[in-house]
């Protein structure tokens, strides 16, 4: 005859009010909507097409006009990729920014919405000594550029003060890269004959994605 399990009393009380609360909770997050007219504060964390870390810390507005909720936001962004260039695949760099946004809350949960940003870009050391190993000109070190994304997320209202965020983006880099240093430069012209075995250039159009999580402060 096999031995019969019993479980204390207690502990079903324990998980019945556990059960409540978690119900309770969920009730309070579907009932609660973002007020119009507020400014908040974001962090976001998040991983690229390749699979680097990007990240945002941010301010902005959420305001209600003529029955519709949106948001902007403006702040600092940052995320990690690589490009191929002058023939070398690989070549690592991060990427630190300022941005700014706008979204159209489609419900109190669901929003879309567009990103802009100019980015400082450094190439990755390693990446630099690798390049300068199979080539006889200067490493590409720091060039500027923009990104631009489209984007959807999801907010899960948490509590009257903080949403959780998950975040969708698809979009796309621009940028001049170089032999040293870019700063800013519009100049796409060909290189002439006599420096290409010392210099080399390339105006570049990369695809960007990224995922993303956060908790968004009102």
């Amino acid at each position: 005859m096999p031995k019969q399990i019993t479980v204390p009393m207690r502990y079903i009380n324990i998980l019945i009010a556990i059960a409540f609360y978690l119900y309770s909770l969920n009730a309070n997050c579907l009932e609660t909507s973002p007020l119009p007219n507020k400014i908040i504060f974001g962090v976001t964390g998040g991983i690229t097409q390749n699979s680097c870390l990007s990240g945002d810390i941010y301010g902005g507005y959420r305001f209600k006009n003529n029955s519709m909720l949106y948001e902007t936001n403006f702040g600092y962004t940052f995320f990690k990729n690589s490009t191929r260039f002058d023939g070398f695949d690989n070549l690592f760099y991060a990427s630190h920014g300022v941005f700014g946004e706008f979204n159209y809350l489609l419900t109190p949960r669901l929003f879309t919405g567009a990103r802009a940003s100019i980015n400082m870009n450094f190439v990755d050391g390693k990446s630099q000594d690798n390049y300068e190993l199979q080539s006889t000109k200067d490493a590409p070190t720091y060039f500027t550029g923009m990104a631009v994304f489209g984007q959807i997320g999801y907010n899960i209202f948490c509590c009257k003060s903080i949403d959780l965020r998950l975040k969708a983006q698809l979009g796309f880099q621009k940028y001049i890269i170089g032999t040293g240093a870019i700063y800013i430069s519009n100049d796409i012209s060909p290189i002439p004959a006599e420096y290409r075995d010392t210099y080399a250039r390339e105006s570049q159009l990369k695809l960007l994605g990224n995922l993303s999580i956060g908790i968004i402060i009102k």
